[in-house]
Formats: structure tokens, C-alpha cells, sequence
């Protein structure tokens, strides 16, 4: 009776991704260019010539969760949830305060860089309900 050789192939786990991803999003927002993916397909910016994008907050996240904007941009959060939400930058640069279901908050963004965000109710920085955008 033979025994059949076992796979020697396991999926490696990724211990150092969530180091790379909270030293990402711990870089603040402002003057600084930090480097960050972002995504592409997202239903926000990605247009360099416009000067103004939509983002929405729903399902306790803001969709897309990572988006590009041109400098002198104006960002427009939507909560098409059913909690209240808030846009906290996690370098203190802006807040929203409460943003009751059905309503918006806008913010302005004049300097280039990255610009991590979180909902104070559920998220933190880098962790559940956040979001980065890069300015450019």
C-alpha cells in the first residue's frame, strides 16, 4: 500500500503587510507626497482636471476608500447609510462633525498630499471605517 506524498505548497502568510499598511496610512495629511496606491476605478476623483468629486459613506465605509483629487479639488462625503458618520482627518486638518443619514460635508483641499480619514464612531486611523486621499 503506497501513501500519497503530501504538498509541500502552503500559502504564506503576510506578516509584514499590515506593518507596511499602518506605517501608509500614520503619514498624515498636508504638505507632505507620500506614495499610496489608490484606486483607479473608484467612482471619486481620478480626474486631474476636475475640481470636485463624490465620495459616499455606506455600509459603515466610504466607497471608494481610496481616491485621487487635483489640488484645489472640493470632496463631497455623502452618509447613504442608515448611522451617522463623521470625516475625521487623522492628522487633525479637518472634521465633520456628526453627518446625520442623508446628509454631506464638504472640504476643500488646496495643498498636495495624503490625506488619511476615519469615521470617530466606527473606525480609527488605519483600522474599520477609514479612507485615504491623495491630493495631487
Amino acid at each position: 500500500m503506497q501513501v500519497a506524498a503530501r504538498s509541500s505548497h502552503r500559502a504564506r502568510p503576510l506578516f509584514g503587510l499590515p506593518l507596511i499598511l499602518v506605517a501608509l496610512c500614520a503619514c498624515g495629511g498636508g504638505g507632505g507626497s507620500t506614495p499610496y496606491t489608490t484606486n483607479p476605478g473608484g467612482n471619486g476623483g481620478n480626474n486631474p482636471q476636475g475640481n470636485s468629486t463624490s465620495l459616499t459613506m455606506q455600509g459603515t465605509a466610504y466607497h471608494p476608500q481610496f481616491d485621487t483629487v487635483a489640488v484645489g479639488s472640493t470632496v463631497t462625503w455623502s452618509n447613504k447609510d442608515a448611522a451617522i458618520h463623521t470625516v475625521i482627518s487623522d492628522a487633525g486638518t479637518f472634521d465633520s462633525g456628526d453627518i446625520t443619514p442623508g446628509q454631506s460635508y464638504n472640504q476643500t483641499f488646496n495643498q498636495a498630499g495624503t490625506y488619511p480619514y476615519h469615521c470617530k464612531y466606527h473606525g480609527a486611523a488605519g483600522s474599520g471605517m477609514y479612507g485615504i486621499l491623495v491630493v495631487k
